[in-house]
């Protein structure tokens, strides 16, 4: 059967499935919206999330727990910062690309999983599978 998305995401989905493809094949991962845009017409941004295995995470960013901890406490490391950075470009070349105020971050699987609960569509599958 066909999905039935809320009306917020009816809106979004063909201006980002478009974009989340080549992203996807860019991590070797699905690609999903998370957030208020789920459920508000007008967001005041759109919260995009990857989620990366902890080998890759570790390979591009350096230990996630350390990443995690450096989040919420002063004295971020080399790994953190490059993080940060990293996510900043995405979001902001993604923004400029959509019009749209986007959030990307790339996530170690632990993270995710800290918010597995919460409604997520997928944007890179033709079919938007929600989960």
């Amino acid at each position: 059967g066909q999905l039935v998305h809320p009306p917020a995401v009816v809106g979004l989905l063909p201006r980002l499935q478009p974009w989340a493809r080549p992203l996807a094949l860019r991590f070797n991962r699905p690609v999903y919206l998370v957030g208020s845009a789920l459920d508000l017409p007008d967001p005041r941004d759109v919260d995009v999330r990857v989620v990366v295995s902890t080998e890759e995470f570790e390979a591009r960013w350096g230990d996630p727990e350390v990443w995690f901890r450096s989040l919420w406490w002063p004295g971020r490391n080399d790994g953190s910062l490059r993080y940060a950075a990293d996510c900043w470009d995405l979001s902001r070349e993604a923004s400029l690309v959509l019009s749209l105020n986007i959030d990307l971050q790339v996530q170690p699987p632990f993270e995710a999983m800290r918010h597995e609960h919460l409604k997520r569509v997928r944007l890179d599958d033709t079919q938007a599978e929600a989960v």
